[in-house]
């Protein structure tokens, strides 16, 4: 497919296996970046302050990308400005990653 312009964007694990994936793709001589689905996948019920760490955890082991799981009781309660803080303080935490 690659004649035909169409690409892999990213290779996307979890964050604990951002590093290996890393490392597997240099060593293939592969240039497809690791993105990452932090943030309590799959349903965001973890603490936010676990939350952020796993970010800066998966930007640290080479993620330049982080898909981050809202928390959904905050939507299904309607507490809007806290997940939007919540959001904000998820897009500190990736730094230059997307």
């Amino acid at each position: 497919m690659h004649d035909k312009g169409i690409t892999t964007a990213a290779v996307c694990v979890y964050p604990a296996r951002v590093c290996d994936a890393v490392k597997a793709l240099k060593a293939a001589g592969c240039n497809i970046p690791v993105a990452s689905v932090a943030a309590g996948f799959p349903a965001g019920q973890t603490h936010l302050k676990t939350r952020l760490e796993e970010i800066r955890l998966a930007v640290e082991d080479g993620a330049t990308e982080i898909d981050v799981v809202i928390n959904r009781s905050l939507v299904l309660t309607g507490q809007w400005e806290a997940l939007y803080d919540e959001i904000r303080q998820f897009r500190k935490a990736c730094g230059e990653a997307h």
